[in-house]
């Protein structure tokens, strides 16, 4: 939004925004705690021994883009916490 103050000499232009820019504060953080929980939950479910889940798994690794996908999860840095996930969502 430009601004315009009139003083007898000169004229002043401001050019400061009217609002905020960028997300609001702790979207970022919600966002990638969001994506953290959802990691888990796929990480939970690739170990699972059930061999439907397994099956499904098998399934989705036939498309490349999934099969990257859960390649990163697998060998992400929360691979020690899916067995522990894992037995969250088992049970």
């Amino acid at each position: 939004m430009i601004i315009f103050r009139k003083n007898p000499k000169l004229i002043i232009r401001s050019l400061e925004p009217s609002f905020k820019r960028g997300p609001p504060k702790g979207y970022v953080n919600a966002i990638e705690r969001r994506l953290q929980y959802a990691e888990s939950l796929l990480g939970a479910i690739i170990q699972c021994p059930d061999t439907g889940v397994q099956g499904l798994v098998n399934d989705l690794k036939q498309d490349s883009l999934a099969r990257e996908i859960i390649d990163r999860v697998h060998n992400g840095p929360y691979v020690s916490s899916y067995s522990a996930m894992a037995m969250l969502v088992i049970n």
